[in-house]
């Protein structure tokens, strides 16, 4: 009897772990770092040996956000990765490290973003479910921030997920993973790639402007019942969200052996597909066993040179200036094309004049913000996400400047800080102005805050400084700041209301900023 109970405890504690593991819910591919580096991880898995999953991981990375340094020429970067992979206990089976040594020809490829470096690494794993880390650093670039740079923290990344490791094994027809890729090699010797084929991953898998084709990796693993001279259907679908076809291609072959290959591409044109998510979906039918096998994956499409030009990111952290939450949060959960479709949208909406050729209040938000970013940018922070830099883009230029000016030099010893009176207030400093100046919070290194006053001192390159203190009307310095304005600027518009973007540029509408 004891015997008994201690194996239904066993089997107990089995169903229980077994159902744990299966039970987590896999990261939805393409996975997307978090931290100071983003990139994107994607899989695929093909028929390995004695049962087991030739697992293949790809990892893609803008040239923009790599640290390269001119050497006898040409600019390197360097980079390293590490891919581990855990069991439902959180056992390692599977740990991957390889660095890579990035080149760009000028200084002007080093920053494109639309140049893209690809590590691909991959080791056989058993079918099931597994914990996946993926970290990635650049060995040349520190992390902003004093305190990160004397610690010597590197800029890196870290995406993380569960993901299931598929079968492939089996007497009958089956079909490897999907492989989304970039370019498609073709030698025909089985030592090259493989089985003859080297692909660039798109991981990604965003296609449109950049990529005006999908193309496409698969193995086809025919089966017991495959005999010499048997034809095979293939058909290569794009499916919109809705499953319904809007590209299609078939293609007959007649492999020579039991496993073969299929590459594909279908041309994308902005006229016939609109931005969005879709699918790709290849469809393999024996045209002797009647046997048929289809696999998917899904893409984004994306047409804009903003989408394909900007950091994701840095589209979110200025979207946050204007969006209300509940607009932000959908925002933010949108894939790359469905988040094109939705922005379109929504400053179509807010065009002021929808008879002219360009959208009038999306020309003042890209000028405010390039200017908030060149402005008031500091090595800790772009602009925009400094006080200054939010409120100037959200209500504009200031219709008002005051200014405050010292008639003393000063030494970077700290000596003759005389700020000037009232009395001596006058137009004689004319364009030295930034609005608005922080007070009290926020000031950035270059920058001290002079005691008792609301004056900054700004040390130059030749050891000169001077004082400022720049206001719009109406707000007094010692009082308010830049979020006491922002602040009375809420009050002051019914809940829900629109806010007027003030200032020389028209006085138009945007949504009532995020509260």
């Amino acid at each position: 009897m004891r015997e008994q109970l201690g194996a239904a405890c066993l089997a107990a504690v089995a169903l229980v772990t077994s159902e744990a593991i299966a039970g987590q819910e896999l990261g939805e591919l393409p996975l997307v770092s978090e931290g100071s580096l983003v990139f994107h991880v994607d899989l695929a898995g093909y028929r390995g040996s004695e049962g087991r999953t030739d697992q293949e991981f790809y990892v893609s990375i803008t040239n923009d956000q790599v640290g390269f340094s001119e050497q006898d020429g040409i600019w390197q970067g360097e980079l390293r990765l590490e891919i581990v992979v855990k069991d439902g206990d959180g056992k390692r089976v599977l740990e991957l490290k390889s660095k890579l040594r990035p080149e760009a020809l000028t200084d002007l490829d080093a920053e494109d973003r639309g140049i893209v470096q690809i590590i691909r690494e991959g080791g056989e794993l058993a079918p099931g479910v597994y914990e996946l880390a993926v970290k990635l650093v650049d060995e040349k670039t520190l992390k902003p921030g004093l305190f990160n740079q004397m610690r010597n923290v590197k800029m890196r990344g870290v995406a993380s997920g569960w993901i299931e490791i598929h079968d492939f094994g089996g007497p009958q027809m089956g079909l490897s993973d999907l492989a989304l890729v970039r370019s498609v090699r073709v030698a025909g010797q089985e030592a090259f790639g493989r089985h003859g084929v080297d692909f660039d991953p798109n991981a990604s898998r965003l296609y449109g402007l950049v990529l005006p084709a999908v193309r496409c990796y698969l193995e086809v693993y025919a089966g017991s019942a495959f005999s010499e001279g048997t034809s095979f259907l293939v058909r290569t679908r794009v499916l919109d969200r809705g499953e319904v076809p809007v590209l299609e291609r078939k293609t007959r072959m007649v492999p020579k052996g039991g496993s073969f290959v299929v590459v594909d591409e279908l041309p994308l044109r902005p006229r016939e597909i609109a931005p969005g998510r879709y699918f790709l979906d290849v469809g393999v039918f024996n045209e002797s066993t009647r046997e048929m096998a289809s696999v998917r994956r899904s893409f984004d499409i994306i047409w804009s040179v903003t989408s394909w030009g900007q950091d994701p990111e840095a589209l979110l952290q200025e979207m946050a200036l204007l969006m209300r939450d509940s607009e932000y949060r959908e925002l933010t959960k949108l894939s790359a094309g469905a988040r094109e479709v939705y922005l379109a949208e929504y400053w179509r909406d807010l065009d002021p004049d929808p008879d002219t050729a360009q959208n009038e209040a999306l020309i003042a938000f890209r000028q405010r913000v390039i200017h908030a970013d060149r402005q008031f940018e500091s090595t800790l922070q772009r602009g925009v996400l400094t006080d200054r830099g939010r409120i100037y883009v959200r209500y504009g230029p200031p219709d008002d400047i005051a200014f405050e000016y010292s008639s003393a030099g000063f030494g970077l010893d700290g000596t003759s800080e005389r700020v000037a009176g009232p009395g001596e207030r006058a137009g004689r400093w004319p364009g030295r102005a930034r609005y608005p100046v922080e007070p009290a919070v926020g000031l950035v290194p270059g920058i001290r805050r002079i005691p008792g006053r609301g004056c900054l001192r700004r040390i130059g390159a030749d050891g000169r400084g001077e004082h400022q203190s720049q206001v719009t009307r109406g707000v007094d310095l010692r009082r308010s700041g830049p979020a006491a304005v922002e602040d009375r600027a809420r009050r002051r518009q019914p809940p829900g209301s629109e806010v007027h973007l003030r200032g020389r540029d028209g006085g138009r509408k945007l949504p009532a900023h995020r509260k």
